[in-house]
């Protein structure tokens, strides 16, 4: 027997978004309901297993190919002049200084 479960509409987005959180190890920000929680943990591994199998196909009908890896040596002592960047809240918080010329 099938598992029947009917969801509002408006849960899809945080059956997809609970999915999502299970396939890539993330833990939840907050409790979904008892239905969503079951109908993500069952797609959830029957996407994990599908996956799985594919990948298992794709190694065993491909050869392997070694990648060529290039390594570089970098003496830290020597580098003579740095410029860290900033983003996000401190890009802007900087910008509004530089402008107001608080820097």
């Amino acid at each position: 027997m099938g598992l029947q479960i009917d969801l509002h509409e408006g849960e899809h987005k945080l059956l997809a978004q609970r999915i999502e959180e299970i396939i890539t190890s993330q833990p939840s920000l907050f409790p979904y309901s008892e239905a969503i929680e079951l109908l993500a943990q069952l797609y959830a591994s029957k996407a994990i297993h599908r996956l799985s199998e594919k990948q298992t196909i794709l190694e065993e009908g491909s050869e392997s190919k070694e990648i060529a890896q290039d390594f570089v040596n970098i003496d830290v002592n020597s580098i003579e002049k740095s410029e860290p960047r900033t983003v996000g809240a401190e890009h802007l918080m900087l910008q509004m200084a530089e402008q107001r010329k608080l820097s």
